[in-house]
């Protein structure tokens, strides 16, 4: 089922961008939005730990298309071993989410706000016995969201290599940053805070 999601997703994505790109050709109008960005933070909740993932977003007017790829890790801390700690993964989330949502635009900034469906694989920490870890296993869906605000270049500039030695033209492709607040409600729930990087063309230049 998850191949399933992810083929339907690729294939509208495409779509969608072939058709907007269609219209940038024949109607001599700017770049489409297409973003893709990272997200490392922290989460809490009944599941709680490290949380990092990884999306591609898509915007048409102020709609956003979000398909998201997301990892919770949870750690417990066992001792030294010398002078170097030890930690023990006791939970593990991998979340397959596509969420729909509206971004607004101004200027060099956006918020945006999403919702949506998910496939949840969930690992977790059941028992110790003659020092071997055993764990149990949960799949199931899950409903997914997201608030997002982020800066990135007001006008077309040119690209900077380490954000720092300018190349080329003037480009609508752009670096980035700023900040989410996601989670995701299912038999465990989790919500989680950090920061975010992205790059594409983030706005209509």
């Amino acid at each position: 089922m998850k191949k399933s999601v992810i083929v339907l997703f690729v294939f509208w994505f495409n779509y969608s961008v072939a058709q907007d790109s269609l219209k940038v050709v024949t109607a001599s109008k700017s770049n489409p939005i297409v973003f893709l960005e990272t997200f490392l933070g922290y989460a809490g909740g009944s599941s709680e730990g490290f949380v990092g993932n990884v999306s591609i977003n898509y915007q048409r007017n102020k709609d956003l298309l979000t398909f998201r790829i997301t990892e919770l890790t949870r750690l417990r801390y066992d001792g030294n071993v010398l002078i170097f700690p030890v930690y023990t993964e006791v939970e593990s989330i991998n979340e397959y989410a596509l969420l729909y949502g509206k971004r607004y635009i101004s200027d060099n900034f956006s918020y945006s706000f999403s919702g949506g469906a998910s496939i949840i694989n969930r690992k977790y920490f059941s028992e110790r016995v003659d020092d071997i870890n055993y764990f149990n296993y949960q799949d199931g869906f899950g409903f997914p969201f997201e608030f997002s605000i982020k800066w990135f270049n007001s006008q077309k500039e040119r690209y900077r290599i380490y954000c720092i030695v300018p190349v080329g033209k003037p480009t609508s492709f752009s670096r980035s940053i700023g900040f989410k607040l996601i989670g995701n409600v299912s038999k465990t729930t989790f919500v989680g805070l950090g920061i975010s990087y992205g790059f594409g063309w983030h706005k209509k230049y």
